[in-house]
């Protein structure tokens, strides 16, 4: 307990093979990418986004290609989700679209997604570096629920040229547009 909630740690749960049932409770406020690989329950998921409890934990053996949007009604994207996504050939995803019911996107969720040119957040809170290093990302849009954003956030996005900000957004972290340099509208 970290006094925002409770948060499911990285390989939490890792090689558990005999859990086959598990529930987030609502109040978990951060979840690692995939603390539930290894067990019962991560083995019978069908390869793609994995999802539980209205949380997005990240892919399962599947290219990532074109333009997705996450899945109305989530309201986290895990811990380092897709981090390092688009740095290999199989995966080339362009474009993100991150629906009202998103609370929380965790630290380093598209950290180094180096395909990621396009990023459009409706709501809530982005956390530490959770788009750093997407070095081809060249726009983003927060819609009016967004809340605070993250030290760090969006730093090192060599090829961020537009900004859309709102009215609603309460924190802006330390270094979260640090060296991204071609910025020409905010």
């Amino acid at each position: 307990f970290n006094g925002q909630g409770y948060s499911i740690g990285e390989k939490a749960f890792y090689n558990c093979s005999e859990i086959e049932k598990f529930t987030i409770p609502e109040d978990v406020t951060g979840v690692y990418k995939n603390p539930f690989e290894g067990t019962g329950w991560y083995k019978k998921q069908n390869d793609g986004l994995i999802y539980k409890d209205n949380w997005l934990l990240g892919p399962k053996n599947t290219k990532l290609n074109g333009m997705f949007v996450i899945n109305e009604g989530t309201i986290g994207i895990a811990d380092a989700a897709f981090e390092d996504a688009g740095t290999f050939d199989d995966i080339d995803f362009i474009g993100v679209i991150i629906p009202s019911s998103v609370k929380y996107i965790g630290k380093d969720a598209f950290n180094s997604c180096s395909s990621l040119m396009t990023a459009t957040i409706s709501s809530g809170a982005i956390g530490e570096s959770a788009f750093s290093s997407c070095r081809n990302l060249e726009s983003i849009t927060l819609g009016k629920g967004v809340t605070s954003i993250g030290e760090s956030a969006f730093s090192s996005c060599y090829s961020l040229r537009d900004i859309t900000l709102n009215e609603g957004i309460t924190h802006i972290g330390g270094s979260a547009f640090a060296s991204c340099d071609v910025i020409t509208s905010i």
